[in-house]
């Protein structure tokens, strides 16, 4: 961090701090989470993908009435699913690969982990709008319609990220 000076047979010094050298970790830092967050983002938008259209070819009358139902409902925590995840899980489970579900799993849970702590999020309404868009596109069996705004719907942290990063 450019703190300490260690000169080798003579010890170590302190070196003037100066307010940019403060910033500096923190700022490479941010860096470090920006690039994290568009893997994080870009391996979703792989995985989804597969998952919307393997959901698309599979679903059935009762799983699209059970997304219908949780994307209408006030009461989401009712539906044993991830709150900040149910949408997609929904899908994979419609999909039926339990490959692409556990791998869905993981990739949720390291979004989780570098969106834990200092992140704002968007509202649950504006989530929830989004969520019935894509799964309008799912319903019609629109393939290019629902990978475009499942897209769209993952990126924007990516596209938001100074605005959300505290």
């Amino acid at each position: 961090m450019g703190f300490l000076e260690i000169r080798q047979g003579s010890g170590c010094y302190v070196q003037e701090v100066s307010l940019a050298s403060l910033f500096l970790p923190i700022k490479e830092q941010l860096y470090n989470k920006r690039i994290l967050i568009e893997e994080i983002v870009e391996t979703r938008i792989a995985l989804e993908s597969e998952i919307i259209q393997l959901a698309i070819q599979r679903a059935t009358p009762v799983m699209l009435d059970k997304i219908n139902r949780y994307l209408h409902s006030d009461e989401k925590e009712s539906f044993d699913y991830d709150p900040h995840f149910a949408f997609e899980q929904m899908l994979a489970e419609m999909a039926g690969n339990r490959i692409l579900i556990m791998m869905q799993n993981l990739i949720h849970q390291l979004w989780r982990d570098a969106t834990n702590t200092g992140w704002r999020r968007r509202s649950l309404d504006e989530r929830n709008a989004e969520h019935l868009d894509i799964f309008h596109s799912i319903r019609t069996k629109d393939v290019q319609g629902a990978l475009e705004k499942m897209r769209q719907h993952l990126w924007w942290a990516v596209e938001r990220f100074d605005d959300l990063n505290i």
